[in-house]
């Protein structure tokens, strides 16, 4: 058990629910959007690995959780930059042809930086399995809840570090005052992190890398 100080986040397919829906109410299976899910969510791993200090804790039904250990002004740039890449992911995958015929991807995504705890949970099987526990994480993952379609929610701290960077909504809820100690949260659409001092918007050509590296695997999976 190992006390940590950082930034957890969480980004979410929003309308995956409804993609389902979708495909197995047009064709009776599920096969393109558990690809697009897997596609998704690689894409985005394979692209947190640029920074050292961000890592990958678990994927939860169409939710990836992340989080990078640090100070805030050495991770911050880093974990936005990450958001920025899954929005910008989410607007370009739907080209790929196996993707076409389905709803296209909406995310959202919350960030909280504070202490939090990591240790190894012993199952029952001799395996163990990692998890993280806490202000931050917890804090974070309610963020994510409430945030709207392609948007992004933050702390209080994280704000504070951005705020001469780029506008946000101040919002004030009151159960995340008596929960968290945070008198208001902020929201901002991902796109304007874009436009300003964090990243870019992918190149296709990146997709298709991401693409083709899938397949192999992603089919035999689907046999399987």
């Amino acid at each position: 058990m190992k006390i940590e100080y950082g930034i957890h986040f969480y980004i979410n397919i929003c309308n995956y629910s409804q993609i389902i829906e979708y495909e197995e109410n047009s064709t009776g299976k599920l096969n393109h959007c558990i690809h697009l899910l897997n596609t998704f969510f690689t894409s985005v791993e394979r692209y947190s690995a640029k920074y050292k200090k961000i890592e990958i804790e678990k994927i939860t039904g169409s939710r990836l959780h992340l989080y990078a250990v640090g100070d805030i002004d050495e991770v911050v740039d880093d974990v936005l930059d990450v958001i920025c890449y899954a929005y910008s992911f989410s607007l370009e995958v739907n080209r790929i042809s196996k993707y076409k015929t389905l709803p296209s991807i909406k995310i959202n995504a919350g960030a909280s930086y504070g202490k939090f705890i990591t240790h190894n949970i012993e199952l029952s099987d001799n395996k163990t399995e990692f998890t993280s526990i806490g202000y931050a994480c917890n804090y974070a993952a309610k963020l994510q809840n409430i945030a709207k379609s392609n948007y992004l929610c933050l702390d209080d701290e994280i704000y504070n570090e951005i705020k001469y960077k780029v506008q946000c909504e101040k919002l004030y809820n009151a159960k995340f005052k008596k929960k968290y100690n945070q008198d208001y949260y902020y929201s901002l659409a991902i796109d304007k992190l874009n436009n300003n001092e964090y990243g870019d918007f992918i190149d296709i050509q990146i997709v298709w890398e991401i693409w083709n590296s899938q397949i192999l695997i992603v089919g035999l999976v689907l046999i399987i």
